[in-house]
């Protein structure tokens, strides 16, 4: 999701102070949800299962 990554600017340095507390909110929205809600918890467990890690920090999604 876009409001996690860092966003540069155009000298190349990432504004990562701007978007702190937005990416510290999804993960936590993320993290409670698959604990709080029976359906998320199966298929995280599931994924855990086939050998499924959780995504590198700072990876990109297309």
């Amino acid at each position: 999701m876009r409001l996690a990554e860092k966003i540069g600017d155009a000298g190349g340095h990432a504004d990562t102070a701007a978007f702190i507390y937005a990416r510290k909110a999804l993960t936590h929205f993320a993290d409670n949800s698959r604990h709080d809600d029976p359906w998320a918890a199966e298929l995280y467990r599931r994924a855990r299962d086939r050998g499924k890690r959780h995504a590198r920090h700072g990876a990109t999604t297309a």
